[in-house]
Protein backbone atom coordinates (compact mmCIF):
# COMPACT_ATOMS: atom_id res chain seq x y z
CA UNK A 1 0.00 0.00 0.00
CA UNK A 2 1.13 3.50 -0.85
CA UNK A 3 1.21 6.09 1.76
CA UNK A 4 -1.83 8.00 0.80
CA UNK A 5 -3.84 4.20 1.01
CA UNK A 6 -2.16 3.65 4.30
CA UNK A 7 -3.27 7.06 6.03
CA UNK A 8 -6.83 5.91 4.64
CA UNK A 9 -6.89 2.99 6.52
CA UNK A 10 -5.68 4.32 9.88
CA UNK A 11 -8.19 6.60 9.42
CA UNK A 12 -10.82 3.62 9.04
CA UNK A 13 -9.55 1.45 12.19
CA UNK A 14 -9.77 4.46 14.09
CA UNK A 15 -13.15 5.37 13.15
CA UNK A 16 -14.03 1.79 13.53
CA UNK A 17 -12.26 1.93 16.96
CA UNK A 18 -14.28 5.55 17.69
CA UNK A 19 -17.71 3.47 17.55
CA UNK A 20 -16.85 0.66 19.22
CA UNK A 21 -16.16 2.42 22.31
CA UNK A 22 -19.50 3.97 21.88
CA UNK A 23 -20.95 1.03 21.23
CA UNK A 24 -23.61 2.01 24.13
CA UNK A 25 -24.51 5.15 22.24
CA UNK A 26 -25.85 3.47 18.59
CA UNK A 27 -26.60 -0.39 19.46
CA UNK A 28 -30.26 0.20 18.96
CA UNK A 29 -30.41 2.09 16.42
CA UNK A 30 -30.13 -0.68 13.94
CA UNK A 31 -29.90 1.75 10.54
CA UNK A 32 -25.99 2.86 12.18
CA UNK A 33 -25.77 -1.08 13.33
CA UNK A 34 -26.11 -2.61 10.11
CA UNK A 35 -24.12 -0.21 7.90
CA UNK A 36 -21.04 -0.12 10.51
CA UNK A 37 -21.23 -3.53 10.75
CA UNK A 38 -20.93 -3.42 6.51
CA UNK A 39 -17.73 -1.20 7.41
CA UNK A 40 -16.18 -3.32 10.00
CA UNK A 41 -16.53 -6.65 7.09
CA UNK A 42 -14.82 -4.17 4.26
CA UNK A 43 -11.67 -3.17 6.80
CA UNK A 44 -11.34 -6.87 7.15
CA UNK A 45 -11.21 -7.38 3.57
CA UNK A 46 -8.99 -4.08 3.57
CA UNK A 47 -6.42 -6.20 6.16
CA UNK A 48 -6.64 -9.27 4.00
CA UNK A 49 -5.52 -7.91 0.95
CA UNK A 50 -3.07 -5.78 2.22
CA UNK A 51 -1.30 -8.98 4.40
CA UNK A 52 -1.27 -10.74 0.77
CA UNK A 53 0.15 -7.63 -1.13
CA UNK A 54 3.12 -7.37 1.43
CA UNK A 55 3.74 -10.98 1.24
CA UNK A 56 6.90 -11.25 -0.74
CA UNK A 57 8.33 -13.94 -3.34
CA UNK A 58 11.72 -13.57 -2.12
CA UNK A 59 11.28 -16.59 0.85
CA UNK A 60 9.54 -19.05 -1.60
CA UNK A 61 12.75 -17.80 -3.55
CA UNK A 62 14.85 -19.08 -1.08
CA UNK A 63 13.03 -21.77 -0.01
CA UNK A 64 13.18 -23.22 -3.72
CA UNK A 65 16.66 -22.90 -4.33
CA UNK A 66 17.03 -24.86 -0.87
CA UNK A 67 15.20 -27.80 -2.09
CA UNK A 68 17.14 -27.54 -5.64
CA UNK A 69 20.61 -27.67 -3.36
CA UNK A 70 19.11 -30.32 -1.53
CA UNK A 71 18.29 -32.72 -4.32
CA UNK A 72 20.82 -32.31 -6.03
CA UNK A 73 23.49 -33.38 -3.04
CA UNK A 74 20.97 -36.46 -3.08
CA UNK A 75 21.33 -37.17 -6.40
CA UNK A 76 24.97 -36.22 -7.11
CA UNK A 77 25.86 -39.56 -3.80
CA UNK A 78 23.65 -41.70 -6.16
CA UNK A 79 25.20 -40.20 -9.72
CA UNK A 80 28.80 -40.91 -8.38
CA UNK A 81 28.09 -44.25 -6.97
CA UNK A 82 26.20 -45.62 -10.04
CA UNK A 83 29.48 -44.03 -12.33
CA UNK A 84 31.66 -45.82 -9.74
CA UNK A 85 29.90 -49.28 -10.20
CA UNK A 86 29.54 -48.81 -14.32
CA UNK A 87 33.20 -47.89 -14.39
CA UNK A 88 34.13 -50.82 -12.50
CA UNK A 89 31.78 -52.86 -14.86
CA UNK A 90 32.87 -51.38 -18.63
CA UNK A 91 29.18 -50.52 -18.61
CA UNK A 92 29.53 -47.39 -20.56
CA UNK A 93 25.70 -47.09 -21.33
CA UNK A 94 25.45 -46.86 -17.62
CA UNK A 95 27.56 -44.58 -16.87
CA UNK A 96 26.32 -41.89 -19.79
CA UNK A 97 22.74 -42.37 -18.78
CA UNK A 98 23.96 -40.49 -15.12
CA UNK A 99 26.79 -38.37 -16.60
CA UNK A 100 25.52 -35.19 -14.77
CA UNK A 101 27.87 -32.76 -13.19
CA UNK A 102 26.73 -31.27 -10.41
CA UNK A 103 26.87 -27.29 -12.06
CA UNK A 104 25.16 -29.01 -14.42
CA UNK A 105 22.73 -30.04 -12.44
CA UNK A 106 22.03 -26.62 -10.37
CA UNK A 107 22.10 -24.34 -12.91
CA UNK A 108 19.43 -26.74 -15.02
CA UNK A 109 15.80 -25.32 -15.86
CA UNK A 110 13.43 -26.76 -12.92
CA UNK A 111 11.69 -29.25 -15.40
CA UNK A 112 14.99 -30.62 -16.47
CA UNK A 113 16.21 -31.17 -12.72
CA UNK A 114 12.89 -32.67 -12.28
CA UNK A 115 13.77 -35.18 -15.55
CA UNK A 116 17.34 -35.35 -14.88
CA UNK A 117 17.13 -36.74 -11.46
CA UNK A 118 14.16 -39.00 -12.27
CA UNK A 119 16.68 -40.43 -14.36
CA UNK A 120 19.26 -41.01 -11.91
CA UNK A 121 16.07 -42.48 -9.15
CA UNK A 122 14.98 -45.04 -11.78
CA UNK A 123 19.11 -46.02 -12.64
CA UNK A 124 19.33 -46.47 -8.89
CA UNK A 125 16.66 -48.85 -8.64
CA UNK A 126 17.52 -50.77 -11.57
CA UNK A 127 20.96 -51.80 -10.40
CA UNK A 128 19.79 -51.61 -6.59
CA UNK A 129 21.09 -55.43 -6.02
CA UNK A 130 24.36 -54.17 -7.24
CA UNK A 131 24.83 -50.64 -5.18
CA UNK A 132 25.11 -51.99 -2.06
CA UNK A 133 29.05 -51.79 -1.66
CA UNK A 134 28.51 -48.03 -3.14
CA UNK A 135 26.79 -47.05 -0.22
CA UNK A 136 23.33 -46.83 -2.18
CA UNK A 137 19.79 -48.47 -0.46
CA UNK A 138 16.34 -48.69 -0.68
CA UNK A 139 16.65 -45.56 1.99
CA UNK A 140 19.01 -43.52 0.21
CA UNK A 141 16.70 -43.76 -2.98
CA UNK A 142 13.97 -43.39 -0.84
CA UNK A 143 15.70 -39.70 0.26
CA UNK A 144 16.12 -38.85 -3.69
CA UNK A 145 12.37 -39.14 -4.28
CA UNK A 146 11.07 -37.35 -1.73
CA UNK A 147 13.77 -34.87 -2.53
CA UNK A 148 12.52 -35.14 -6.39
CA UNK A 149 8.74 -34.54 -4.66
CA UNK A 150 9.50 -31.98 -2.65
CA UNK A 151 11.57 -29.70 -5.31
CA UNK A 152 8.53 -30.40 -7.86
CA UNK A 153 5.89 -28.95 -5.36
CA UNK A 154 8.20 -25.77 -4.95
CA UNK A 155 8.65 -25.04 -8.36
CA UNK A 156 5.85 -22.63 -9.32
CA UNK A 157 5.68 -20.97 -6.08
CA UNK A 158 7.78 -17.57 -6.60
CA UNK A 159 5.77 -17.04 -9.54
CA UNK A 160 2.60 -17.69 -7.76
CA UNK A 161 3.54 -15.44 -4.70
CA UNK A 162 3.78 -12.50 -7.44
CA UNK A 163 0.58 -12.87 -8.87
CA UNK A 164 -1.07 -13.13 -6.03
CA UNK A 165 0.73 -9.78 -4.49
CA UNK A 166 -0.60 -8.27 -7.72
CA UNK A 167 -3.99 -9.45 -7.50
CA UNK A 168 -4.06 -8.05 -3.91
CA UNK A 169 -3.09 -4.80 -5.04
CA UNK A 170 -5.72 -4.52 -7.26
CA UNK A 171 -8.41 -5.40 -4.88
CA UNK A 172 -7.38 -2.69 -1.92
CA UNK A 173 -7.98 0.03 -4.95
CA UNK A 174 -11.50 -1.52 -4.98
CA UNK A 175 -11.88 -1.92 -1.37
CA UNK A 176 -11.09 1.34 -0.42
CA UNK A 177 -13.09 2.58 -2.47
CA UNK A 178 -15.89 0.72 -1.10
CA UNK A 179 -14.60 2.11 1.96
CA UNK A 180 -14.87 5.55 0.78
CA UNK A 181 -18.44 5.10 -0.22
CA UNK A 182 -19.85 3.22 2.98
CA UNK A 183 -18.33 6.46 4.87
CA UNK A 184 -19.34 9.31 3.00
CA UNK A 185 -22.67 7.90 1.89
CA UNK A 186 -24.20 6.52 4.86
CA UNK A 187 -22.03 6.35 8.31
CA UNK A 188 -21.08 9.97 7.80
CA UNK A 189 -24.89 10.72 7.29
CA UNK A 190 -26.03 8.40 9.47
CA UNK A 191 -23.89 9.97 12.50
CA UNK A 192 -25.90 13.05 12.31
CA UNK A 193 -28.71 11.31 14.20
CA UNK A 194 -26.15 11.26 17.31
CA UNK A 195 -25.07 15.08 17.32
CA UNK A 196 -27.76 16.41 20.12
CA UNK A 197 -28.52 12.95 21.58
CA UNK A 198 -24.93 11.58 21.93
CA UNK A 199 -22.70 15.00 21.16
CA UNK A 200 -19.25 13.22 22.87
CA UNK A 201 -19.18 10.71 20.10
CA UNK A 202 -20.46 12.75 17.48
CA UNK A 203 -17.26 14.91 17.90
CA UNK A 204 -15.06 11.63 18.55
CA UNK A 205 -16.35 9.99 15.48
CA UNK A 206 -15.56 13.46 13.16
CA UNK A 207 -11.96 13.74 14.78
CA UNK A 208 -11.34 9.73 14.03
CA UNK A 209 -12.51 10.56 9.91
CA UNK A 210 -9.65 13.03 9.82
CA UNK A 211 -6.94 11.77 7.80
CA UNK A 212 -3.24 12.39 9.17
CA UNK A 213 -0.34 12.22 6.41
CA UNK A 214 2.29 10.40 8.44
CA UNK A 215 4.31 9.89 5.41
CA UNK A 216 6.46 7.16 6.78
CA UNK A 217 7.82 8.84 9.40
CA UNK A 218 5.49 7.19 12.20
CA UNK A 219 6.95 3.53 12.85
CA UNK A 220 9.02 1.17 15.12
CA UNK A 221 12.69 0.51 14.48
CA UNK A 222 15.52 -1.22 16.56
CA UNK A 223 18.36 -4.01 16.45
CA UNK A 224 18.01 -7.90 17.07
CA UNK A 225 21.49 -8.91 19.22
CA UNK A 226 22.95 -11.66 21.29
CA UNK A 227 22.56 -10.70 24.71
CA UNK A 228 25.82 -12.59 25.69
CA UNK A 229 28.04 -11.54 22.63
CA UNK A 230 26.12 -8.71 21.40
CA UNK A 231 26.93 -9.98 18.08
CA UNK A 232 23.56 -8.78 15.20
CA UNK A 233 21.15 -11.75 14.58
CA UNK A 234 20.58 -11.59 11.21
CA UNK A 235 17.37 -13.29 9.63
CA UNK A 236 15.19 -13.10 13.17
CA UNK A 237 11.23 -13.14 12.64
CA UNK A 238 10.04 -9.88 14.09
CA UNK A 239 5.88 -9.28 14.87
CA UNK A 240 4.17 -6.05 15.58
CA UNK A 241 1.04 -7.22 16.78
CA UNK A 242 -2.23 -5.62 18.16
CA UNK A 243 -2.77 -2.24 17.28
CA UNK A 244 -4.29 0.14 19.69
CA UNK A 245 -4.49 3.43 18.15
CA UNK A 246 -4.56 6.51 21.04
CA UNK A 247 -7.23 6.89 23.19
CA UNK A 248 -8.72 3.41 22.28
CA UNK A 249 -9.33 0.82 24.68
CA UNK A 250 -6.86 -2.03 25.57
CA UNK A 251 -8.07 -5.25 23.90
CA UNK A 252 -6.68 -8.87 25.57
CA UNK A 253 -5.75 -10.20 22.23
CA UNK A 254 -5.41 -8.42 19.11
CA UNK A 255 -7.01 -9.55 15.70
CA UNK A 256 -4.67 -11.32 13.24
CA UNK A 257 -5.54 -9.07 10.88
CA UNK A 258 -3.41 -6.25 13.46
CA UNK A 259 0.00 -7.82 12.63
CA UNK A 260 2.55 -6.97 10.74
CA UNK A 261 6.10 -9.03 10.36
CA UNK A 262 9.65 -8.38 8.85
CA UNK A 263 13.04 -10.22 9.18
CA UNK A 264 15.98 -8.58 10.24
CA UNK A 265 18.85 -8.08 7.77
CA UNK A 266 22.37 -9.09 7.98
CA UNK A 267 23.19 -5.89 10.86
CA UNK A 268 20.09 -7.12 12.80
CA UNK A 269 17.90 -4.15 12.17
CA UNK A 270 14.64 -4.33 11.34
CA UNK A 271 11.85 -1.33 11.10
CA UNK A 272 7.87 -1.11 10.07
CA UNK A 273 7.05 2.27 9.18
CA UNK A 274 3.74 4.14 8.33
CA UNK A 275 1.96 2.56 11.81
CA UNK A 276 -0.72 4.17 13.58
CA UNK A 277 -0.17 5.75 16.83
CA UNK A 278 -1.10 3.08 19.61
CA UNK A 279 0.51 0.55 22.28
CA UNK A 280 2.11 -2.42 20.11
CA UNK A 281 3.28 -6.09 21.34
CA UNK A 282 6.77 -7.05 19.59
CA UNK A 283 7.47 -10.48 19.45
CA UNK A 284 11.13 -11.57 17.76
CA UNK A 285 11.70 -15.07 17.06
CA UNK A 286 15.23 -17.00 15.83
CA UNK A 287 16.22 -20.62 15.74
CA UNK A 288 18.36 -21.35 19.02
CA UNK A 289 17.30 -18.21 21.33
CA UNK A 290 14.35 -17.86 23.51
CA UNK A 291 11.22 -15.86 21.81
CA UNK A 292 11.60 -11.74 23.04
CA UNK A 293 8.17 -10.36 23.77
CA UNK A 294 7.91 -6.82 24.61
CA UNK A 295 5.54 -3.15 24.64
CA UNK A 296 6.11 -0.38 22.30
CA UNK A 297 4.26 2.80 22.23
CA UNK A 298 4.04 4.75 18.64
CA UNK A 299 3.94 7.95 18.83
CA UNK A 300 2.56 10.10 15.45
CA UNK A 301 5.26 11.48 13.28
CA UNK A 302 8.14 9.68 15.32
CA UNK A 303 10.27 6.02 15.02
CA UNK A 304 10.00 4.48 18.24
CA UNK A 305 13.58 2.58 18.71
CA UNK A 306 13.28 -1.02 20.02
CA UNK A 307 16.46 -2.70 20.15
CA UNK A 308 15.84 -6.23 21.36
CA UNK A 309 18.31 -8.39 23.45
CA UNK A 310 17.87 -12.34 22.42
CA UNK A 311 18.99 -15.16 25.34
CA UNK A 312 19.77 -18.76 24.54
CA UNK A 313 17.88 -21.51 26.43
Amino acid sequence: MNDHQENFRTMCLTTQQICINHQTDWQSNTVFTNNFNAFGVLIGNLNTARQQQEQKSTGTTKDKNTKRKTLVDIAITHISAIKSYAADNNNNQLYELVNYTKSALLHARDTLLIDKTTIVRDAANNNLANLANYGITSATIAALTQAISDFNAIISAPRTARTETKTATSDIETIIEQLHTQLKRKLDNNIETFKTSHHDFYTAYHNARKIIDTAGKTGVKGTVTDKLTTAALGGALVSLKGVLASGFRARTTAPPDDTRTTRTNRSGHYSFKRIPEGNYQLEITKAGYKTNTTQVSVRTSSMTDADIQMEKP
